[in-house]
Formats: C-alpha cells, sequence, structure tokens
C-alpha cells in the first residue's frame, strides 16, 4: 500500500494485490457464473424468432388488399401458399384500380419475389 494515502482509503488494486494473482480457482469460477449467463441470453434470443408465428403471403402489386385469396395457391389442408402465387397475364391492364381473379394464370405458378405481413411490427420481418 502507498505511504501517502489515508490507512481508510482501499482500492481496488490493494484488493486484488491481497488476493493474488488470477489462477485456475478464478477461471474456474468465472467459467461456472458464465454458463448460467449465456443460457438466459440464448434462451431471450430465440424468443423473439419462436414466439410468433408470422402471416404473410406473397406481395402482389396488382392486388394489395390482404383478404385477396385468388393470388395465391392453396395447399392441400386448403391454406395459402407462403412461398408461391399465380402468374399475372402481361397483356391485362388494369383501368378502375380493381384486382380480378381474370388477371391471373391459375395454370402458371411463380415464385414469391416480395412478402406482404400482416402484422407491421415482429422481430423477425426487420
Amino acid at each position: 500500500m502507498d505511504p501517502e494515502k489515508n490507512k481508510n482509503d482501499v482500492t481496488v488494486d490493494d484488493i486484488l494485490e491481497i488476493l493474488g494473482p488470477y489462477g485456475k480457482y478464478n477461471i474456474y469460477n468465472y467459467i461456472l457464473i458464465l454458463f448460467p449467463v449465456l443460457l438466459s441470453g440464448m434462451y431471450s434470443s430465440v424468443y423473439n424468432f419462436e414466439a410468433m408465428d408470422i402471416r404473410y403471403r406473397c406481395s402482389t402489386p396488382e392486388c394489395e388488399d390482404p383478404n385477396v385469396n385468388f393470388t395465391v395457391p392453396h395447399l392441400e389442408d386448403g391454406t395459402p401458399s407462403k412461398c408461391l402465387k399465380y402468374a399475372t397475364f402481361s397483356n391485362l391492364t388494369d383501368t378502375n384500380d380493381t384486382c380480378s381473379p381474370h388477371y391471373f394464370d391459375k395454370s402458371t405458378e411463380v415464385e414469391c419475389d416480395s412478402f406482404m405481413y400482416f402484422e407491421e411490427h415482429s422481430i423477425v420481418k426487420e
């Protein structure tokens, strides 16, 4: 301890000098303390991705109505496909901003290039 300090002043350096160097025991304790911290951190991170089933569908710029169900094919159980959509006919033009089932070629399915999410805010969407 420094002679110029008061006897009542104790610093971290003084305590570390008394305890000695960082040894195997300290490393073992550090790992034991770190283990539950890492587990709780992983649990919190995984929760963000597993907690909510994000409702989404293929984005069709021709029809932005979220209730439109004739733009995407349906699976065998009746749920809309999340990765496929029907191709649009290229020779049709929309004159009155309406979306009609006749604009889509139900014999041709294409992969989605963008998605429309029904919930605005979620960690998976970001």
